[in-house]
């Protein structure tokens, strides 16, 4: 009978021995859960810190754009922009007024109305990174500066209700000659004594869609495609 009641003392100081060690255990998974925790919450804010900061370069990338004028196709090359605004900040307001074919140019720059005459200014660039230059007092946005001058504008009445939906192309040769309809009798006009230039135009599939296309595949119009490899054949 005693060494029965000695075994059960022994069991239970064995027990109340081991208790220790079970509560220190299970602090440990609990300060293991919390310290998981705490380092998956600050993965999340550290990527929300980054996205932070990314959208504000984006922001400050954005604010970099301008829009003015370049009042000499030597100004567009140096692309040296007069009256030039930020477009975040300090948008400049144009006036083409083409649906009239006035020849004033209007530019509200910093509150300030200012006019200029089409035929003394080359082109302008708007707030889209976009570059129309002036010809006949109508406005044609530059598409491409290559061998040849590639231009789009569209036909258009009074409320801009559009009459054609597509663009119409025009090109030039160099930035300061006669802008013309982009078309092969054009083309024939423009470089007559060019005869193998003329030759690959017109045994294109659908010659004179394709001249007005651009080619994706070598990032140019087609036509000036055509003609880089016609003084390549020379």
């Amino acid at each position: 009978m005693d060494d029965e009641r000695h075994q059960e003392s022994m069991i239970k100081i064995s027990s109340d021995a081991n208790y220790p060690h079970s509560l220190s255990h299970s602090i440990c998974v609990f300060l293991l859960k919390i310290y998981h925790q705490m380092k998956a919450l600050l993965a999340i804010v550290i990527s929300a810190f980054f996205l932070q900061m990314t959208d504000k370069c984006f922001a400050q990338t954005s604010a970099t754009v301008t829009s003015g004028v370049y009042i000499t196709a030597k100004d567009h090359k140096k692309n040296k922009l007069h009256l030039e605004a930020d477009c975040v900040n300090d948008k400049n307001k144009f006036e083409r007024n083409d649906y009239f074919s006035t020849p004033t140019f209007v530019i509200i720059h910093k509150g300030k109305r200012v006019t200029y005459l089409k035929k003394n200014i080359f082109a302008y660039r708007d707030c889209n990174n976009r570059v129309w230059r002036f010809y006949k007092e109508q406005a044609y946005q530059i598409m491409e500066t290559k061998s040849m001058w590639i231009y789009t504008t569209q036909r258009a009445i009074l409320n801009d209700v559009v009459i054609e939906k597509d663009p119409i192309v025009y090109f030039s040769v160099g930035p300061e000659t006669e802008i013309m309809e982009l078309t092969i009798p054009n083309l024939k006009i423009a470089f007559l004594d060019n005869w193998i230039f003329l030759n690959m135009v017109q045994v294109e599939p659908e010659a004179e869609k394709s001249v007005r296309s651009y080619d994706s595949d070598h990032k140019m119009y087609r036509v000036n495609y055509l003609y880089k490899h016609s003084k390549k054949e020379k």
